[in-house]
C-alpha cells in the first residue's frame, strides 16, 4: 500500500485547482493569505507537534528520563511516538517487551488522537461523514481487565495532568466521551460490535496474544477487520498501531513486521531505532 497516498492534481475539481494555483502563485511572491485562509477554515486550533504535546506543561506535561528525571517517558518511547505521529504513516508495527510500558505508550496514541481531531472545527465534514456521526478512537486489550485498565489507570490519568483537556471529557468504565461526539474506546479481542463504528485510529495492545475461548489465535481475523473498516471509511487519514510482545520466533507478530518490511516501508527513528511502517 502506498506509503503517502496524495490524490493526483488530476483529480481536483475546478475550484479545488483554482485555489492550489493561487496557494503556488502566492508561495512564490512571499504570501501564504490563501493557505492561512484554508487551514483556518479547516482548523479551530492548529495542531503541535508530538513532541511539544508530551512534553509543554499546557498538554501531557510528561518529562523526559534522563541524569535529573526518574519518572516519566523515555526518549526513544518519545521518538517512536514521533514518528507515528507523521502525517505520512498510515500504520506502525511495534515488538516491545514486557515492562516497556505499552498501556502508558498507548494512552498517549489515544489522547493524540482525539487531540487532533478536536481541534477540527467539523471533525466529520473533515472525514466525510454525515453530520453529527460519532467518531472514534479505540485500544483493543487481550481482555476486558486490560481494556478498562488502559482507560482508567492510564488514559484518564493522561486526561488529568492536562491543561488542554481540562473539562472537556467524561470518562466512564470503559470509554471516554470528548466534544464533537468523539469517543476514545476501549475494547478487548472477544468484541465484535466495534467493527461497525467509524474507527478513524486505532491500536492493538499485546495482539500476539489474542485468543479466543478455545486459545486459537485469533490476532490475524481482528486486525483484517478493523484494518479493512479504517481502508474503507478513512483511506487517508486512518491510522493504526499494533503493539506485541512477541510469544515466539514464529509468532504472528513477526510475520506481521516482515511482510511491512518486505512490502511497506520501515522508517528510520531519529535515534537510529528500526520500526517497521507503512
Amino acid at each position: 500500500m502506498p506509503t503517502n497516498p496524495i490524490l493526483p492534481i488530476t483529480n481536483l475539481n475546478e475550484q479545488e485547482q483554482k485555489y492550489l494555483d493561487k496557494i503556488l502563485y502566492e508561495q512564490n511572491h512571499g504570501s501564504q493569505d490563501t493557505f492561512k485562509h484554508l487551514v483556518n477554515a479547516v482548523y479551530e486550533e492548529m495542531p503541535v507537534d508530538m513532541d511539544e504535546f508530551i512534553s509543554s506543561k499546557d498538554y501531557l506535561n510528561l518529562k523526559t528520563f534522563g541524569p535529573n528525571v526518574d519518572s516519566g517517558i523515555y526518549p526513544k518511547i518519545k521518538d517512536i511516538l514521533w514518528e507515528i505521529d507523521q502525517p505520512n504513516i498510515r500504520e506502525a508495527y511495534l515488538c516491545m517487551g514486557r515492562g516497556s510500558g505499552k498501556s502508558y505508550f498507548c494512552s498517549i496514541l489515544l489522547a493524540r488522537s482525539v487531540y487532533r481531531l478536536m481541534c477540527l472545527r467539523n471533525p466529520q465534514q473533515y472525514l466525510r461523514l454525515s453530520p453529527g456521526s460519532p467518531i472514534y478512537a479505540i485500544n483493543l486489550s487481550v481482555n476486558q481487565e486490560q481494556a478498562k485498565k488502559v482507560i482508567f489507570s492510564e488514559l484518564v490519568e493522561r486526561l488529568n495532568g492536562s491543561k488542554w483537556f481540562e473539562k472537556k471529557y467524561k470518562a466512564r468504565v470503559f470509554d471516554v466521551e470528548f466534544p464533537k461526539n468523539i469517543t476514545a474506546l476501549s475494547g478487548h479481542s472477544s468484541s465484535r460490535a466495534f467493527l461497525g463504528y467509524n474507527i478513524v485510529s486505532g491500536v492493538l495492545d499485546e495482539a500476539s496474544h489474542f485468543l479466543d475461548n478455545a486459545y486459537r489465535c485469533v490476532a490475524q481475523e481482528l486486525l483484517d477487520a478493523i484494518k479493512g473498516s479504517m481502508l474503507t471509511r478513512f483511506p487517508h487519514d486512518y491510522k493504526l498501531v499494533v503493539i506485541s510482545s512477541p510469544l515466539d520466533p514464529g509468532d504472528v507478530m513477526i510475520e506481521w513486521i516482515n511482510d511491512v518490511k518486505k512490502n511497506g516501508q520501515p522508517f528510520q527513528l531519529r535515534e537510529s531505532v528500526n520500526v517497521a511502517g507503512i
